[in-house]
């Protein structure tokens, strides 16, 4: 299934492979604005599915990317929801951003409202931004030597927290965890996270170690102190 350019009033919901029984690809391929929900799908549990994105989304309410093995992401690709919920992780193996060195994608959710990814994976060295004006939970990363940000809370309105997870080690680049203005936010570390140059945890009343894991910069500065309580 492939869809052009759609600017739609109401809610959007496209899925591929709906039969699920076969290896299908989404393709979303010139930008989409819609002023309700968005929802796209891959068939069944979407083991042998791809959505493939290659050009911006923008949703009013939530945005729901879910049943595909993979969730490409093209160089600048950005995902946006204005009021609600994004979430880019049931049934989702991997979101890869495939976008070239220097290149940078924004998953921005709006509207103190949860944001929630499956693995981070990149085919190059991009940049990424998760911007949430809620929570953000990571399922996890195996990320190269871009600069990776992920921010909770930055309307610094709220009480909100960033965990971070992965089966194994959290793998980064240069990254920064950061809460609002900290005086409310928790970033909640639950598996060994390691950046490739620096790591820097900011802006948090509380940052929660969870047993034996462990914070590494492979060559660069690793940094707790800043706005942390």
């Amino acid at each position: 299934l492939m869809l052009g350019a759609a600017t739609v009033s109401g809610n959007l919901s496209l899925t591929a492979d709906v039969n699920n029984d076969s290896t299908s690809t989404l393709q979303i391929k010139t930008a989409i604005s819609v002023g309700g929900s968005v929802t796209l799908s891959g068939g069944g549990t979407g083991t042998n599915d791809t959505i493939d994105i290659d050009a911006d989304i923008t949703a009013a309410t939530t945005l729901t990317i879910q049943n595909a093995a993979t969730v490409d992401l093209a160089a600048n690709v950005d995902l946006t929801t204005t009021n609600g919920e994004l979430s880019v992780v049931t049934n989702i193996t991997a979101i890869n951003l495939s976008g070239a060195n220097g290149t940078t994608n924004i998953i921005d959710g709006n509207g103190d409202a949860l944001v929630t990814l499956a693995n981070l994976t990149d085919t190059n060295n991009p940049n990424l931004t998760v911007n949430s004006e809620g929570s953000i939970t990571l399922a996890g990363a195996d990320l190269g030597t871009g600069t990776h940000l992920f921010n909770t809370d930055n309307d610094d309105d709220g009480t909100e927290t960033l965990q971070v997870n992965d089966a194994a080690t959290f793998n980064v680049g240069a990254a920064t965890f950061r809460g609002g203005t900290g005086t409310n936010d928790t970033i909640d570390i639950n598996a060994d996270s390691t950046a490739a140059t620096t790591l820097t945890i900011q802006s948090a009343a509380t940052v929660d170690l969870a047993g034996s894991v462990d914070l590494t910069t492979t060559n660069g500065a690793l940094s707790v102190v800043s706005n942390v309580t």
